[in-house]
């Protein structure tokens, strides 16, 4: 863990154009409600983290949500 923890990339936010599956189809309406990371743990004050990937049988280059989760503010810098 570094020492200075000030640093990391900015917060991220669900978009309008991510997706989210379920039941067998991608909708922006499918997505749940983004997690509260408005604390601060063991690891120092937390974030939210989004991670996408692309939807392989689409020929957009449209992006669904994997998953949502809290980490540290100060990884992926």
């Amino acid at each position: 863990m570094p020492a200075d923890k000030s640093g990391g990339d900015s917060a991220d936010k669900l978009r309008d154009t991510d997706l989210c599956y379920s039941n067998g189809s991608y909708s922006r309406g499918n997505c749940p409600n983004e997690p509260d990371c408005s604390f601060e743990g063991e690891w120092g004050k937390a974030k939210l983290c989004i991670n996408r990937g692309p939807i392989t049988d689409s020929s957009d280059t449209n992006y669904h949500v994997l998953v949502m989760k809290c980490i540290p503010a100060w990884e992926n810098w």
